[in-house]
């Protein structure tokens, strides 16, 4: 299968690498000193948990028009999104398998794709160390990478997707609410970018700061309780957890997953996050004004963050 994987960073090199050790025919789209390198010795990875050096080669092209995929995967950043829908839309594919943040609704994705969309998120982490990619593939009874339907049951289109991501090694699985899983995993997500920022390049302040980490969960909890309120249904079930847990054992897990790698470099690189944690968090409080949520978490937060407040972007 020709397979076109829109954007060269972690989750595309990912994806694109183990597509293609898989025997298909990919070629990645980006541009500067990241395609070059690509070009000239491939796409090269370090699997964390099985402690294996990863190689795979292939095609690369600055230009995104002039292709004829069947599939392709976009693994871009949000707010890199909606410049690059329309030229998406002009491709060939039949599928365009979308593995970005949204804490909106998909009806303006489905307007510009139509039924070529095919709405994702990845199920994996990692950081660039130089031109290598350090990833972790998280585990299927926790997050696999997740694809569905904009709205309704999983197709057959659908599920021989999933058959193809699972032959290249990559756990999925297939969700009837796609959009209400996407808007849920924003509003958990959102909050931990934002947290990113206000350590200001020092993963150690997010490990002793405790104050830092309960502003999360009680910016998580508020992003819940509006989704509900606005009649998503918190996908997966699972979620509800946040609700009885108590907040010094979830601000205690935070901590843990401080000392992970994947999110010590996000952190030490925080500067590459902030686009996109400004926009999904316009989604959110988009929503916030909507219902007339009060939201003193997520505004300490921001403050914390150094965030502007967000100017509202379409759903």
């Amino acid at each position: 299968m020709r397979v076109l994987v829109v954007g060269p960073g972690v989750i595309g090199t990912v994806i694109a690498a183990r597509l293609a050790r898989s025997g298909h025919e990919v070629t990645v789209f980006g541009r500067g000193e990241r395609l070059r390198r690509i070009a000239s010795r491939g796409l090269r990875l370090w699997n964390g948990p099985a402690r294996q050096t990863e190689h795979a080669r292939v095609d690369v092209s600055d230009r995104l028009e002039g292709h004829d995929p069947s599939l392709c995967v976009v693994a871009v950043r949000a707010h890199q999104w909606a410049e690059l829908m329309p030229r998406v839309a002009a491709l060939s594919a039949d599928r365009v398998l979308t593995l970005v943040n949204h804490g909106g609704t998909l009806g303006a994705w489905h307007a510009v794709l139509g039924t070529k969309l095919v709405a994702g998120f990845p199920g994996l982490s990692g950081v660039f160390d130089g031109e290598v990619v350090t990833y972790a593939l998280a585990p299927r009874a926790i997050q696999p990478t997740t694809i569905g339907e904009v709205e309704g049951s999983p197709t057959p289109r659908v599920h021989r997707l999933r058959d193809t991501l699972e032959a290249a090694g990559i756990p999925t699985r297939t969700e009837p609410q796609m959009e209400a899983w996407l808007r849920c995993h924003a509003g958990w997500m959102a909050p931990i970018m934002a947290a990113t920022l206000a350590c200001h390049g020092e993963p150690e302040v997010l490990l002793r700061d405790r104050q830092l980490r309960a502003l999360v969960v009680g910016s998580i909890r508020e992003s819940f309780a509006a989704l509900e309120a606005a009649g998503v249904p918190l996908t997966p079930r699972g979620l509800e957890t946040w609700r009885h847990i108590p907040v010094r054992l979830l601000t205690s897990a935070l901590a843990l997953a401080a000392r992970r790698p994947e999110l010590a470099g996000r952190i030490r690189d925080a500067g590459s996050v902030r686009g996109e944690a400004e926009f999904v968090m316009a989604q959110l409080f988009r929503l916030f004004a909507e219902m007339g949520r009060a939201t003193p978490h997520w505004n300490a937060l921001r403050r914390r963050a150094d965030l502007v407040e967000p100017e509202p972007t379409p759903r």
